[in-house]
């Protein structure tokens, strides 16, 4: 097998263990910076089902203008 198959395989693989979710607001106690504009979705994301509740999201931004997405980082516990 070729590297750039393996790769595609591994991109499948991970597409279909992600979890996403668009929160309407910034979850309190996280301080996100640089701030989450008013034009931007906030999106936590999860890889293979890991559960909430301990330690810290990955979360991105999304701008609603043209589709621009940035990675925010680890925020939380």
């Amino acid at each position: 097998m070729e590297k750039n198959k393996a790769k595609l395989l591994a991109r499948q693989f991970l597409s279909k263990n992600i979890q996403l979710e668009v929160l309407s607001e910034t979850p309190s106690g996280i301080s996100i910076y640089p701030k989450i504009q008013e034009n931007e979705f906030l999106v936590r994301f999860t890889l293979f089902a890991e559960t909430h509740g301990f330690g810290a999201d990955q979360y991105v931004a999304v701008s609603k203008k043209d589709g621009t997405v940035r990675y925010v980082g680890y925020h939380g516990e």
